[in-house]
């Protein structure tokens, strides 16, 4: 590995925490162990009531660069708040508290911001289930851009869905004057998808965005982490980010550009967290409107156990009048999965039904990835009529939920 070659630069990390003492220490100890040195990490113990903020305390004995912050729990939007107020980096970069960093992360980002003057620096990430780890790229090709050039695949790379620059805060490097004018603008009531809230008005701030082929970010999908909590009031949070990200873009007279990648990226958000919108919208006999309508008394396999199968899974069961069953839940990574509690069996199980079921549900929200999923199934013997994804009505529309 190369010296780091940036000798003058300093950076900010936060790292926004709540009750995640299982996860914490492997990630602090990948930020102590870059190899880039010259940086602050700032550690927000929001209230936690597990042994978190003790673990913050003890790293900051250890490491003088980490400095802790006890607040009262107000949420990752207050923490990340209050992290930036103590920041002095002229650069903010973001890890959340059960992820972790490879040890060239951070350095790998300051060259390419050395080397461009960037204002924002994206990398991709690696999303990481048990022990199986697959890579999140952007669309949008590695490049410099400005505000204008970028915005046509900003949000909606043209494909259902994947995104053109994925808004992860933590696959960023963004300098502290942009950081100041977006997220301390965040209402602090929104708990879920924040950080697209503050990646797409940043890049509507910043003069120069590099997209990088940098993937040195771990993202751990677990169950009970705040990306996959779902409480009765997340249909009102995610309303909040939308209005939130509506009102920048009209700020900024992009909306009309802007404004179908939005209802796109709208359609994603529901479809993972909040699928019954669809129906509630256009009330039938039928449920899942996405997929085209399954009829009453119908018997479906999910085959997916991510989020959008968590959420087909969870809806089904609340739809008792409509007596659709879910007669088996597949997933390769089965393994995973069943650690965590979830019923779910390995795709071959699918034959063991023989013709015992009506459909079987892709439940993924990403094209690309369908199609292997569903060659995965028609090589099980699945006919393909008795397959289905989201239905091409359903992709294209463009009508407003909210």
């Amino acid at each position: 590995m190369k010296n780091c070659v940036c000798k003058d630069f300093l950076i900010s990390i936060i790292v926004p925490i709540y009750n995640v003492d299982p996860y914490i220490e492997r990630c602090l100890n990948s930020i102590m162990d870059q190899s880039y040195k010259k940086f602050e990490c700032i550690l927000v113990d929001d209230g936690s009531i597990d042994q978190s903020g003790m673990i913050c305390d003890r790293f900051a004995t250890l490491d003088s660069r980490f400095i802790v912050i006890h607040k009262k729990n107000g949420g990752v939007v207050s923490a990340r708040k209050a992290g930036l107020r103590k920041a002095s980096g002229q650069f903010i970069g973001s890890v959340d508290p059960d992820d972790w960093i490879e040890k060239d992360y951070f350095e790998s980002l300051i060259r390419i911001q050395k080397e461009t003057d960037a204002d924002i620096i994206a990398g991709n990430h690696h999303r990481d289930i048990g022990s199986d780890s697959y890579t999140i790229r952007n669309r949008i090709p590695t490049g410099i851009y400005d505000r204008k050039t970028i915005l046509p695949q900003l949000i909606y790379s043209g494909d259902f869905f994947e995104f053109g620059l994925h808004p992860s805060l933590c696959t960023k490097l963004i300098r502290r004057e942009i950081m100041d004018a977006t997220q301390m603008n965040i209402n602090e009531d929104i708990v879920c998808v924040d950080d697209g809230a503050v990646i797409y008005p940043a890049v509507l701030e910043a003069e120069k965005i590099a997209i990088t082929n940098i993937c040195g970010y771990h993202y751990v999908q677990r169950q009970g982490s705040i990306t996959k909590s779902v409480g009765s009031d997340d249909l009102m949070k995610l309303k909040l980010v939308y209005d939130h990200l509506e009102n920048a873009f009209i700020s900024k007279n992009v909306i009309g550009e802007l404004w179908f990648q939005l209802k796109q990226w709208q359609k994603f958000i529901l479809l993972e967290r909040q699928i019954q919108v669809f129906d509630e919208v256009s009330p039938k006999e039928t449920i899942l409107s996405p997929y085209g309508g399954i009829s009453p008394n119908s018997r479906v396999v999910i085959y997916g156990a991510s989020f959008l199968g968590q959420t087909i899974d969870r809806y089904i069961k609340s739809v008792k009048d409509k007596c659709v069953k879910n007669v088996l839940w597949i997933d390769k990574a089965y393994e995973n999965f069943q650690k965590r509690g979830l019923p779910v069996y390995s795709p071959e199980e699918i034959q063991k039904l023989h013709d015992e079921y009506d459909f079987v549900l892709i439940a993924s929200v990403t094209e690309r990835i369908v199609c292997s999923m569903r060659e995965c199934l028609l090589n099980l013997q699945v006919p393909a009529n008795k397959i289905l994804w989201l239905s091409e009505e359903f992709v294209q529309d463009k009508k407003v939920i909210w």
